[in-house]
């Protein structure tokens, strides 16, 4: 039997908006420009990875 690495912790939107403590639509206007998050289409909504959020954040630090 295969053993598989268990999955991430995958945050909505809405919870990422929170977590980062910024309105859902600068969210939005951050990933149609390009400068947001990497996100993940599962279906017809979007999720983020939270280990890949914290890499993007590391990488934006002035």
């Amino acid at each position: 039997m295969k053993k598989t690495k268990p999955m991430g912790q995958y945050l909505s939107h809405g919870e990422l908006a929170a977590v980062l403590k910024i309105p859902p639509k600068t969210l939005y206007q951050m990933n149609w420009n390009g400068t947001g998050p990497p996100r993940y289409k599962v279906g017809r909504s979007c999720r983020y990875d939270l280990a890949d959020v914290q890499k993007w954040l590391r990488g934006r630090a002035v």
